[in-house]
């Protein structure tokens, strides 16, 4: 199993933060740069949101991850319940925005593909994955003992 073997400093949670904003930024960057004519001369959805949403949800993810933690795992903090959250938390704030925005013409039409286009919860998976596996190298016991 995964398990962090030793305490997280804040050191690990900024470096963590900072890569689970970077990374997806960069994907979402690259996505768009392979092929900027695909949307219309505009970029698409998912690689946009790439781009706009980890530098919100990273650093809110690391408040959360730190407090629950602190207050002796009532969570379970492996690989599985971090990521999973992290896409489905992604994919609630994701849909609720779409809904709350969308003018009524375009929630009618729109109103399933706002909810069930997993976008959000993609979103949320890139950067829960990166935020994990960065706290796992960072928390994990050295092979020298």
């Amino acid at each position: 199993m995964l398990f962090f073997n030793r305490n997280l400093g804040v050191v690990s949670y900024l470096v963590a933060g900072f890569l689970a904003i970077v990374v997806p930024m960069g994907l979402g960057y690259v996505i768009f740069q392979s092929d900027p004519g695909a949307c219309y001369d505009s970029p698409c959805a998912l690689p946009l949101l790439l781009l706009i949403t980890p530098p919100y949800v990273a650093p809110v993810l690391a408040i959360l991850f730190a407090i629950n933690r602190r207050f002796e795992k009532s969570l379970p903090d492996g690989w599985l319940p971090t990521i999973s959250a992290s896409g489905i938390v992604g994919q609630i704030g994701m849909s609720a925005f779409g809904v709350l925005m969308a003018s009524p013409n375009i929630r009618r039409i729109f109103f399933s593909d706002i909810l069930l286009i997993p976008q959000g919860l993609f979103v949320g998976l890139v950067v829960g994955v990166v935020f994990w596996v960065v706290l796992y190298v960072c928390g994990r016991k050295s092979a020298e003992i």
